[in-house]
């Protein structure tokens, strides 16, 4: 009868008025995550915070949801507890991802996949005094003039990529698969694979600058390897 009876107190107690709602540990819901990543930049733009992204998720652009814009410090993006690709945690579709604007720095994307974008699945469009850091993340079968484009949009100089153990691949873009301009472009440990783009796989143009170190570029089509800008 005991056993019986916390039986029922464990099983009411969830539904009782007044409980105290569950915390949402992470993000399976674009909307949820975009208005979180506003809703601290509101509060305070410097102070950032991790959203996790759950294992599994699939963010679906192509119902036309628009892109998460950041513009403060300290955001960080992970797939899964520990940010690795191997949590399939993807976004598809749509016209753009994720815009980067402002002076946003010390911003992260750890394990995320940005796939089947159209125009530009990540704009990095933050000043001199921004930076953002990709680390195991993935573009896939993007479309547009880029995967992904580092570009000030008021003409000034452009902000940090870091692109650390990444992969681009499959991607069809017009113009390079990343167009730097004006921005400061570091590769490590990343792979370029059976990309096609017409003024090569990776572009640097209008004072922008690279480094890169133990990458790969592998049947690639257009013109392969890293060159200027048309």
């Amino acid at each position: 009868m005991k056993i019986q009876f916390l039986f029922w107190i464990a099983f009411l107690l969830p539904h009782m008025k007044g409980q105290t709602p569950v915390p949402r540990n992470c993000y399976s819901s674009w909307e949820d995550l975009k208005r979180d990543i506003q809703s601290a930049e509101e509060a305070d733009p410097t102070a950032g915070g991790v959203f996790e992204v759950c294992p599994g998720t699939i963010f679906n652009l192509a119902l036309f949801l628009a892109p998460i814009a950041i513009n403060g410090n300290n955001i960080v993006i992970r797939c899964g507890p520990n940010g690795s690709q191997k949590n399939d945690c993807s976004v598809v579709g749509g016209e753009n991802h994720f815009i980067l604007g402002g002076s946003g720095s010390g911003i992260r994307f750890l394990g995320m996949r940005f796939e089947s974008a159209f125009r530009t699945a990540v704009i990095a469009g933050g000043d001199v005094d921004g930076d953002v850091t990709f680390d195991d993340c993935g573009w896939e079968g993007n479309g547009g003039d880029a995967s992904l484009i580092i570009s000030e949009p008021l003409g000034g100089q452009g902000m940090t990529v870091n692109v650390i153990g990444c992969s681009f691949d499959r991607n069809a873009n017009i113009d390079s698969i990343i167009q730097n301009i004006r921005g400061t472009l570091i590769l490590r440990r990343t792979i370029f694979s059976n990309n096609t783009a017409k003024y090569g796989t990776v572009s640097v143009s209008n004072g922008g600058s690279i480094s890169f170190a133990n990458t790969c570029f592998v049947g690639n089509g257009g013109s392969s390897g890293i060159g200027p800008s048309g």
